[in-house]
Order: C-alpha cells, then structure tokens, then sequence
C-alpha cells in the first residue's frame, strides 16, 4: 500500500478530486484518498465489510460508502464466498466472486447482493473523476467494456483495475479482448496491473 501511496495517481490528487474506490473492503484505499481531502464514492456489497467500512468513515462527509456492488447494469447477483470465509470472513471477504466458476471460492455459500450500474452512476456525478478503482471480483471487463464503449474512459484521469483472469478462467477470452481494444485504441490511462 505504500507504494500505491507514493503512486503518480494520488500524488495528482488534492482537495477538489473526485474517486471512486468500486470494491472498497474496509476502506485501506479509500482512506487513501479521503486522507488528502478527496471526496470518495466508496462501494463495498458485503454487509459486514461494508459495517466496517461505513464505520471507519462515519464522521468524514466526503467519504459516501454505499453497500452496493457495481456492474455494467443494475441487477442482482450471488455473492460467491471465498473458500477460507469461514475461517475469518471479514479479512477472506476481499476474496468474494460473482462468479461460481473461480476457483478461489465456496460455490456452495453465497448471499444475493444488490448490484448498480456504475456507467450511470458516473455519468449522473457528471463531474471529471479522478480515480476509478476497481476490485470488482471478475466484473472488471464488463465495466471496462461498457467504459469504453460509452466514451466514459475519458472523463476519468486514472482507472485503476485490479484483474482476474487468472482465478476466472471463464474471463480470458474478454480479457484478452479488452486488452486489444485498449491497446487499438491507445487508451493510456487503464492500469490493469496497480497492484
């Protein structure tokens, strides 16, 4: 985290930035960004993680944690648990999935959680974001895509993507091609390797 700190990408942050941190967990990368004075949308859709999460920004009122997750349009979706949550779900909690099929998860526990359609969320903020972070468990492609399409990608300075192609075997094939309309396109400010 502390070189994410030192990072081209907060160092370009300051009072009047707009983030928006899409997997927020307990908030490490959110405190981030409120700790410069940002305004933060902070999403995190599990309901004890984001207890935790509203918790640590209760008195910061430019900090909105929202206990949604975020996709390519609004829904519902199984939140898939990692295969350790019963060991301590809080902290394995950053290991969820709205996929079945990663094979980092319990397939067999899951909960239902509401999801929003971040592409009209950020054109309702109608404001230039400044970061776009996204921990999404496997949503990643279908918002870049969408991100893309909708010209979106402009208006937000970094797009921070954390991938999971790897544990998802299923999203290969969208990666690969998200990779390519990326690069076609010379889009420079989509980091598909922050972290």
């Amino acid at each position: 985290m502390e070189i994410f700190k030192n990072s081209e990408a907060v160092k370009s942050l300051n009072e009047t930035s707009i983030c928006i941190d899409c997997g927020a967990h307990i908030g490490r990368v959110s405190d981030i960004f409120a700790g410069i004075g940002a305004t933060v949308y902070a999403f995190e859709p599990h309901p004890q993680v984001f207890a935790q999460l509203s918790k640590r920004f209760e008195f910061n009122p430019k900090v909105h944690c929202i206990p949604k997750g975020v996709y390519n349009k609004a829904t519902t979706m199984n939140l898939y648990m990692f295969k350790y949550a019963c060991d301590d779900e809080l902290f394995w909690a950053q290991g969820s999935s709205i996929y079945a099929t990663n094979k980092e998860i319990d397939n067999l526990n899951y909960i239902e959680i509401e999801m929003i359609d971040l592409i009209s969320f950020i054109k309702e903020l109608n404001v230039k974001i400044d970061i776009l972070k996204l921990d999404v468990e496997g949503a990643e492609f279908d918002i870049l895509e969408n991100l893309i399409k909708n010209d979106l990608h402009n208006s937000i300075h970094h797009i921070l993507v954390e991938s999971h192609e790897n544990e998802i075997l299923e999203l290969a094939d969208k990666a690969a091609y998200i990779k390519k309309i990326i690069a076609e396109k010379n889009i420079n400010n989509i980091n598909l390797e922050w972290i």
